[in-house]
């Protein structure tokens, strides 16, 4: 299954809150963009999220809090995640970094 980035806008990779940043931690994002994600994802089997950062102001770890929070069924279906540079991580990257993944994932 391949998952196309929702992007009305046409901005791609980049996310931005409309607020400001404070204190170094990212405010979180619309509650209609968790559902979405989850709607999306609900079906799935097995899910592998990608994210750059890391912390409190990792967009990743925030799905994966809102997730585990209000809806527990979908972020029990992931298996883990990975750090990538998501300004100049082409596709094929991502596809060798989950091959990687799965291969060390296989191995447990």
């Amino acid at each position: 299954m391949r998952i196309a980035p929702y992007d009305p806008f046409g901005h791609g990779r980049h996310l931005h809150s409309a607020q400001e940043w404070t204190d170094g931690k990212r405010l979180p994002e619309r509650k209609s963009f968790y559902e979405a994600v989850a709607k999306t994802l609900q079906g799935a089997d097995q899910v592998l999220l990608f994210g750059g950062g890391t912390g409190r102001s990792s967009a990743m770890e925030m799905l994966l809090a809102d997730l585990k929070a209000h809806h527990p069924d979908v972020a029990e279906k992931i298996i883990g995640s990975v750090v990538v540079d998501a300004h100049h991580t082409t596709e094929d990257k991502l596809l060798a970094k989950a091959r990687d993944f799965y291969a060390e994932f296989n191995q447990k």
